[in-house]
């Protein structure tokens, strides 16, 4: 079967280059976190092997509703498709592959909240053990959500290809309706994912400067809230018996979703990357004079300090210090304090006088 010219597609072809652009940046972003870790010498976690999973099956969806346009006509009316390009065959091809596109972007947006919901364990979990419990319950949830509304899809029509071919005998509940309900639900998901270290940020040990700054990072997430919010609206205006021309727009909203929790996924480990090639430092230091103590101060409100062997002189090398001030610590050398986050840094101090 022969493609449909984009040239005669404008809403196909915005689709397709919407989310090409965000396909992109996806890659780059996890390339960039796998880097990140790469050069502080870190193994891939969990929450990284999820996130490149959830970069597979993100790849998928974005594969298929590049195929959905293509070769399933999505942006042009049925009745256009059924006249000028190849008939029922072409319906039916964008019947599967809505079908398709539906399973991946439900398998997507659950990995990447796996990634995520991970990565807090990693980074508070040793913190506060009813953190930790919250997590998994928010974990299972997702997972058992995700796993009906599949289940949901593949029975929504029976016989199931009556899903892409209408001239079979069988039933199909409301398409609209199986995407609204879901939709409904995911989104208040998103919303607890992105919410839930705020308050443990928050009780941070550090400046309400460097909080806020963790906060922003974090809470970036929360706009995917505001895609999936859009993304109902164009629920509601899909027409099943004109569904090619109908769900354009839900398909560049319902894409951008899992591909935005990609990148917002990415970005607690990105200031790590910046860190080391700005050669930024998260420690402020000043150096005392007469007796050639050089004291600094970490942003956690630690106190540092050291007198150098030499009289007057300050040879004290300051050493690279947590580029990014959350990073998630699998060996799990963290201990409590009270309900904030107490972080545990050794430091080797060379006292010997350098030889010039």
């Amino acid at each position: 079967m022969e493609g449909v010219p984009l040239s005669q597609n404008e809403k196909g072809r915005k689709v397709v280059i919407i989310l090409s652009v965000f396909m992109a940046l996806d890659i780059f972003f996890v390339a960039a976190r796998v880097w990140a870790r790469h050069l502080k010498k870190q193994r891939l976690q969990f929450n990284d092997w999820a996130l490149l999973a959830a970069l597979v099956s993100t790849a998928a969806m974005y594969a298929d509703i590049t195929a959905l346009v293509m070769y399933g006509g999505v942006g042009l009316h049925v009745t256009d498709l059924i006249t000028n390009y190849g008939g029922m065959p072409r319906i039916h091809a964008a019947g599967k592959l809505v079908l398709a596109a539906d399973i991946l972007w439900n398998s997507s947006t659950l990995i990447i909240k796996v990634s995520i919901l991970s990565l807090y364990l990693s980074i508070f979990g040793v913190t506060s053990s009813r953190f930790r419990k919250i997590v998994y319950v928010v974990m299972g949830v997702c997972v058992t959500s995700t796993v009906v509304f599949i289940i949901q899809i593949l029975v929504l029509c029976r016989p199931l290809p009556f899903f892409w071919d209408k001239t079979l005998n069988g039933t199909c509940g409301s398409l609209p309706l199986t995407y609204l309900i879901p939709s409904l639900i995911i989104t208040a998901e998103d919303i607890v994912v992105f919410a839930l270290p705020m308050v443990l940020l928050w009780r941070l040990q550090t400046s309400t400067k460097k909080k806020l700054g963790a906060m922003f990072v974090f809470g970036l997430g929360l706009g995917i809230c505001l895609i999936a919010g859009v993304r109902i609206k164009y629920v509601l205006v899909i027409k099943e018996e004109d569904f090619t021309e109908t769900i354009w727009m839900f398909a560049i909203f319902g894409g951008l979703e899992p591909m935005l929790g990609i990148i917002c996924a990415s970005l607690p480990i990105i200031p790590a990357l910046v860190a080391h090639y700005t050669r930024n430092r998260v420690m402020n230091w000043s150096t005392r004079g007469g007796s050639g103590g050089s004291t600094f101060k970490r942003s956690f409100g630690k106190n540092i300090s050291n007198t150098s062997t030499r009289s007057g002189k300050n040879d004290f090398e300051r050493l690279g210090d947590g580029e990014y001030p959350l990073i998630d610590n699998p060996s799990g050398h963290a201990g409590h304090m009270g309900d904030g986050i107490k972080v545990t840094t050794g430091y080797t101090v060379d006292t010997q006088p350098k030889h010039r």
